[in-house]
């Protein structure tokens, strides 16, 4: 079903902007929201093992604030500082994973609980957008795989 609604809003932006329906459209299509494909898939997994996470966005976003802030205000390099994120992510949902499990605890309410607490920890770390102008995050962000960037899958904002 959504693939057929995003096929008719294609199509029909297609026929009303000239010049949209090209390539290079599909290829940032993809590529701009390849971050979202990649948790929606894991979305689906947790949806068909009969779960649910509510929390996913915010541990997204309070990771991809940490790496910023830890690249940007820290001088921190991006490897490491993308390693320490995907860690406190880990973290984070082993967290919830544990209250889940051990104490028995609906999954609704406590990724509800996560997510508030996720969004919270970002506004701490930072509360406004943080850009990264690092040079080897600049070269990493104009990497591409089969023409497609993968500046998208990386999730921070990038100032030049």
């Amino acid at each position: 079903m959504t693939l057929l609604m995003l096929g008719v809003l294609f199509s029909t932006a297609s026929i009303m902007y000239p010049g949209f329906f090209s390539g290079r459209v599909v290829t940032n299509l993809i590529g701009d929201n390849a971050s979202l494909g990649i948790a929606a898939v894991g979305m689906t997994l947790v949806i068909l093992s009969g779960g649910i996470d509510l929390s996913v966005g915010s541990v997204l976003g309070v990771t991809t604030i940490f790496v910023a802030v830890l690249i940007q205000r820290h001088q921190m390099p991006p490897l490491l500082a993308i390693t320490l994120g995907l860690g406190a992510g880990t973290l984070l949902g082993l967290g919830m994973g544990f209250l889940i499990d051990r104490f028995d605890l609906p999954p609704f309410l406590v990724t509800l609980g996560g997510m508030f607490f996720a969004r919270g920890l970002g506004f701490m770390i930072s509360p406004e957008s943080v850009g990264i102008d690092d040079p080897f995050y600049n070269r990493l962000t104009e990497f591409a795989i089969l023409s497609l960037p993968i500046r998208s899958a990386l999730w921070f904002q990038v100032d030049h």
